[in-house]
């Protein structure tokens, strides 16, 4: 007895096939260069446009961009661009920018901002770039050009006694930033020859204090 096929049977294994030999020819490298020059292609160009800006391409990027598979893509399409020339220039012009220096003037100033900038002062990666930094022979020839300086064997020598003093118990840091209130501070002077007398600031506004002396002199 003969087991014919019915007209459905062979119509979806005809369909199968086409879809396995598509399949393949999509994964082989001829597949991936015509499909790549398609896409770069201006009536590729022009269709993938259309298709992102209708709704079912919006819906469908949507989707894709909440899944586990299209986070993942993105985030490693995001690090890789970071991580480009062209990423990297980008970003420095933004930093340097009026509106990059505003943002992070901004988020500096958070909560958010002092936080993950104070977790990172603590941190045994932040410790170990200062040790570096402080060996090289960039920092080693910074360090013997400024010790020369006008003022700063005085500056030194303020200093080394008050943090001697602190160190051994006899003056106690309340730990208070007089200006924002932040929990690390370091001691700062108004005049060097009154090593004793001193304000607590923390990182960020002890340089901006510094900065702004250094504007009013110039």
């Amino acid at each position: 007895m003969t087991n014919t096929k019915s007209d459905e049977e062979i119509l979806q294994e005809k369909k199968e096939k086409k879809a396995e030999r598509d399949r393949k020819y999509r994964e082989s490298a001829k597949g991936k260069a015509n499909r790549k020059a398609y896409r770069e292609s201006e009536k590729g160009k022009a269709i993938i446009k259309a298709y992102r800006e209708s709704e079912k391409g919006k819906e469908s990027i949507k989707a894709y961009q909440e899944s586990e598979k299209g986070k993942a893509t993105m985030k490693n399409c995001i690090e890789a661009y970071k991580q480009s020339e062209e990423g990297k220039a980008k970003r420095e012009a933004y930093y340097q920018s009026e509106e990059g220096k505003a943002k992070r003037e901004a988020y500096q100033q958070s909560e958010e901002g002092k936080a993950k900038a104070k977790a990172y002062r603590e941190s045994e990666k932040a410790r170990a770039a200062k040790k570096r930094r402080r060996k090289s022979e960039k920092a080693k020839a910074t360090v013997k050009a400024y010790n020369q300086r006008e003022g700063i064997a005085e500056k030194n020598k303020a200093r080394a006694r008050l943090y001697g003093m602190i160190q051994r118990g006899s003056i106690k840091k309340t730990n208070i930033c007089t200006i924002c209130g932040d929990t690390t501070t370091q001691c700062h002077h108004e005049d060097y020859s009154k090593p004793l007398e001193f304000i607590e600031l923390c990182f960020k506004c002890h340089t901006h204090l510094h900065n702004e002396k250094r504007i009013a002199l110039t």
